[in-house]
């Protein structure tokens, strides 16, 4: 669920972002151009999990020029 949620994004750096889930924690993992689209992905998958579960907000911010 929260996958296709992250794919239906109307970001397009967000439909890339990837996640796993291990222990009680998923782990956002992939590169995005903002810090603004890093939270974005974020805040989609908190949504989604309602809260409950751990996020682990890996994502690269690689800044394009």
């Amino acid at each position: 669920e929260i996958s296709a949620e992250l794919e239906n994004s109307s970001y397009y750096a967000v439909r890339r972002v990837w996640c796993e889930f291990h222990n009680g924690t998923l782990t956002l993992r992939g590169q995005v151009p903002s810090d603004y689209l890093k939270q974005i992905a974020q805040t989609v998958v908190h949504r989604c999990s309602h809260g409950a579960v751990r996020i682990d907000n890996r994502l690269e911010v690689v800044y394009q020029s």
